[in-house]
C-alpha cells in the first residue's frame, strides 16, 4: 500500500487581509496601486480579484529552479507537468521577449539559455553570472517620424531614378556624338580620294 503524502498548500490569507486593507481607502480605480515589474513589488500583490479588469487566465506557469531545471507548474492543481534541465547550475533571471516568442534564462556559471516555442535553443557563455536579464521595449514610432521617413524614401527613390535617366541621357548622346565623328571622318576620307582622283 502506498503512503499518503501530504501536498503542500499554499496560503494566501496575508494577500486578501493586504486587499481589505487597499479597499477601505480606495474611492475608486483611481485610487488602485499599480504593481511595479521589479521583485521588491511582490509585496504589493493582491489576490485575483482586485485586478477585474486584467484578470489572470493563464492555466500554467514556468520557474527555473536551483538545479538549473525549468518546471512547469499546472495552474489549478499545483503540480508540476514538466521537467526540463536547461543549465547546469542556479537559474538566476528569466524574461520572456516582447512578442513572448523567446525566453530568455540566466544562470550563476554565467551561461545564457534563449528558447523559442518550438525548441530553438541558442546558448552564449559569461564568465560572471546573470543576476538580471532585460529586454529592450519595442519603439513606437510616431506617425509624423513614419510620413517624413516615406517621404525621404520616395526622394531617394525620385532622385536614384533621375541618376538613372541622366547616365542613359549621357550614354545615348556620346553614343550619337561618335557615331557623327564617324560619319565626318567617313565623308572626309571619301572627299580625299576624290581630290587624289581628280588631280591623278
Amino acid at each position: 500500500m502506498r503512503k499518503l503524502v501530504q501536498r503542500r498548500t499554499v496560503d494566501y490569507t496575508s494577500i486578501v487581509g493586504r486587499y481589505v486593507q487597499a479597499c477601505m481607502w480606495q474611492r475608486d480605480a483611481r485610487d488602485k496601486h499599480t504593481i511595479q515589474p521589479n521583485p521588491a513589488s511582490l509585496l504589493d500583490i493582491l489576490p485575483c480579484v482586485a485586478y477585474p479588469d486584467n484578470p489572470s487566465t493563464r492555466r500554467q506557469l514556468i520557474t527555473g529552479s536551483q538545479s538549473g531545471e525549468f518546471t512547469l507548474w499546472n495552474g489549478q492543481s499545483f503540480n508540476f507537468e514538466m521537467l526540463l534541465q536547461a543549465h547546469d547550475q542556479a537559474v538566476r533571471s528569466m524574461i520572456w521577449s516582447n512578442n513572448e516568442n523567446w525566453m530568455f534564462t540566466g544562470c550563476g556559471g554565467g551561461a545564457r539559455r534563449s528558447e523559442e516555442a518550438p525548441r530553438k535553443q541558442l546558448a552564449t557563455k559569461a564568465r560572471r553570472s546573470w543576476c538580471s536579464l532585460s529586454v529592450r521595449p519595442e519603439v513606437v514610432v510616431p506617425e509624423s517620424v513614419l510620413r517624413k521617413r516615406k517621404r525621404e524614401e520616395l526622394w531617394a527613390a525620385a532622385g536614384k531614378e533621375k541618376a538613372v535617366a541622366e547616365k542613359k541621357k549621357a550614354i545615348e548622346s556620346r553614343k550619337i556624338i561618335f557615331s557623327r565623328a564617324k560619319q565626318y571622318a567617313e565623308e572626309y576620307e571619301a572627299q580625299e580620294k576624290e581630290l587624289e582622283q581628280q588631280s591623278g
